[in-house]
């Protein structure tokens, strides 16, 4: 959807899943206008409600099919983490680093030497 600012005239995009947070913003506080913000001006245009809906007209469905697929997504997320053993890695992760060091030779560096085990845990 796009309108055009009142103040400047610049044609304002305005996108599915911004049109679809507007109607559950404007639901929710029982509005009946939506303030599109313009890029160019920064002002805010009243869109209504009407014309938002009429381009949307089973906004709550679609709403609720995009929040079954999300927890679908988190719930397949949750069973590959308890399938996984602790001690493996997966193909996308880094080895990790046991010892911090600020040098590339992997040495460490004067001022690390100096430094007392005690303290260094306070930085820490």
């Amino acid at each position: 959807m796009q309108i055009r600012c009142t103040y400047c005239q610049t044609m304002i995009p305005i996108s599915r899943d911004e049109m679809l947070a507007a109607l559950q913003q404007m639901e929710f506080h029982k509005q009946v206008f939506y303030d599109a913000h313009c890029t160019k001006c920064r002002r805010s245009n009243r869109v209504e409600r009407r014309k938002i809906e009429l381009l949307m007209p089973n906004w709550k469905k679609v709403i609720k099919d995009m929040q079954h697929e999300a927890e679908g997504d988190v719930k397949a997320v949750e069973l590959t983490d308890k399938t996984q053993k602790p001690g493996k890695k997966t193909p996308g992760q880094k080895e990790s680093i046991s010892k911090k060091t600020d040098s590339p030779s992997g040495k460490k560096t004067k001022d690390q030497e100096l430094i007392p085990a005690k303290k260094k845990a306070k930085i820490q």
